[in-house]
């Protein structure tokens, strides 16, 4: 059984699978079933506990309407609308509402992996550690409409200070700043920046 030598290629396609099936709303089974990629290994892949060969990853990156090398270049994110990619239109048509357990939707009780915490936390980290919007200081109370604009992740602010403490001091640099009232006065609530360390 082969082994993951390379961890963080590993993580960075792991994550990527992750934005696929968020952008698709397929579910693990339905890529699967979609890439005719076998879905233990998949599986596997999802959870960077396997390397993944040029021919799955191919496989993976044509189902949904992606050319190869787009699908890992993972400093560009993928599209948002890949639901609509006629490959995945195509699949819906096929499966819809026959209950195979393919599309998110389907679940009772499953939300669409965007609203997920598990999902929240790789989106945070792709943020962080695949685009330069941590180039610049940024405060929380921006970071709330940034990321709903940028990256259609919806967050409070109490939720972005979660995801991103456990990247202070080796990603990122938390500094204190000042705020100013609407009277022009100092504010004596902490305000702190968040940058990216170079």
């Amino acid at each position: 059984m082969a082994k993951v030598t390379n961890k963080t290629l590993a993580k960075l396609i792991a994550n990527r699978i992750s934005e696929a099936l968020n952008s698709s709303g397929l579910t693990l089974l339905g890529y699967s079933i979609l890439s005719n990629v076998q879905l233990s290994y998949l599986k596997s892949i999802h959870s960077a506990s396997k390397p993944v060969a040029v021919e799955t990853a191919y496989k993976l990156a044509i189902s949904v309407g992606i050319e190869l090398h787009d699908y890992l270049n993972f400093e560009k994110p993928l599209p948002e609308d890949l639901i609509e990619h006629p490959k995945l239109t195509g699949f819906y048509k096929q499966y819809k509402g026959k209950r195979k357990g393919y599309f998110v939707e389907e679940g009772k009780n499953e939300k669409r992996a965007s609203q997920t915490r598990k999902y929240e936390r790789e989106k945070i980290k792709y943020i962080i550690n695949q685009t330069d919007y941590f180039a610049k200081p940024r405060i929380i109370a921006n970071m709330v409409e940034d990321f709903a604009n940028e990256y259609k992740l919806i967050l409070k602010s109490n939720r972005i200070y979660q995801l991103l403490t456990p990247y202070v001091g080796e990603q990122l640099v938390k500094i204190e700043t000042t705020k100013k009232t609407k009277n022009g006065n100092v504010s004596k609530k902490k305000v702190f920046k968040y940058l990216g360390k170079k």
